[in-house]
């Protein structure tokens, strides 16, 4: 259940060796001119995440409440060295994630999963290693990783009771999810009235 930011999505594009492996991919020599671009989205979502929590709830609340979709449009030239220095600068912001909304809001996600994963792996390993393949629903970025992880929330709501009260009933529901998660990596997505 890891994620990426727009700090990490900034290491990605200054790793050491980057240029040299586009080079490479394109089949252009060393002393070959190069221009990379990099087009980027941000919206108000990814700069909730970067603030602090009480912070960030509100900006993503408000964010929530705006019309339509938003973002502005960057085309960063990466070869030049304000694009480069702009995405260096991103990526120092690593040591601040920790203290981030969007940090809080992953690790609260990673603690309920967890705490549904301990008393079924006590009770029923199968089922312990579903819900831990379930993890899956958490991928990708933006909207589609917060409608996984709304619907993987949904499922762990009342996890502890139906537990106790109808292991069977979700075993049954962790594997449906699990194999719609598969079968079609995108129909975890979809509003959860549509999927099993």
């Amino acid at each position: 259940m890891s994620y990426e930011d727009v700090v990490r999505v900034a290491q990605l594009k200054t790793r050491p060796g980057r240029f040299a492996g586009i080079r490479g991919r394109l089949g252009l020599a060393e002393d070959a001119p190069l221009r990379v671009v990099d087009y980027l989205k941000p919206g108000a979502e990814e700069l909730a995440s970067l603030l602090p929590p009480l912070l960030g709830r509100r900006v993503a609340r408000a964010a929530g409440r705006a019309a339509g979709p938003g973002g502005v449009r960057l085309r960063l030239a990466t070869h030049t060295p304000w694009g480069y220095g702009l995405f260096r600068l991103l990526r120092g912001l690593r040591p601040w994630r920790r203290r981030t909304y969007r940090y809080a809001q992953e690790q609260a996600a990673i603690e309920k999963w967890l705490d549904a994963l301990r008393p079924t792996l006590e009770r029923d390993a199968e089922l312990a290693r579903g819900l831990a393949e379930l993890a899956l629903l958490a991928r990708g970025y933006g909207r589609v990783r917060a409608r996984g992880l709304a619907r993987l929330a949904r499922l762990l709501d009342d996890w502890q009771a139906r537990l106790e009260t109808d292991p069977a009933g979700l075993s049954r529901e962790v594997d449906a999810l699990r194999a719609a998660a598969r079968q079609d990596p995108d129909g975890y997505d979809r509003p959860a009235e549509a999927t099993p």
